[in-house]
């Protein structure tokens, strides 16, 4: 913060008249006070790295979803595989079954016409 009072002395020892030295004393202290909130290299520094670790800690998390995508396919891959073997085997279960029963319905047919009367 500068002082302006004697910022504004000083323009007045060097020649600058009491108006004068008070527009440019409140036209730099309206420019400080504006530019208080500007950061400095260090702060842009501590900003840069705070952004590179939570970079860091994102790339890590989307790694880690990653791997877990993988895990979770090869699970349902699994799963699939399990289910379509299981139709298989209830399908396979229910054609032998049946062939079992037309054969059971041919021999008695083939019997009922071989008896004699």
């Amino acid at each position: 913060m500068i002082n302006t009072l004697k910022f504004k002395e000083s323009l007045e020892a060097n020649g600058f008249n009491g108006t004068q030295a008070s527009a440019i004393s409140h036209a730099i202290n309206e420019t400080s006070m504006e530019s208080s909130g500007l950061a400095t290299k260090q702060a842009l520094h501590e900003v840069h790295q705070e952004l590179k670790a939570e970079i860091k800690d994102v790339r890590e998390q989307i790694k880690d979803l990653r791997e877990e995508q993988r895990d979770f396919k090869k699970c349902i891959e699994r799963k699939m595989d399990q289910f379509h073997e299981s139709i298989f085997d209830k399908v396979m279960n229910r054609t032998l079954i049946c062939q079992i029963a037309i054969a059971a319905i041919l021999v008695s047919i083939m019997i009922f016409f071989h008896q004699k009367p």
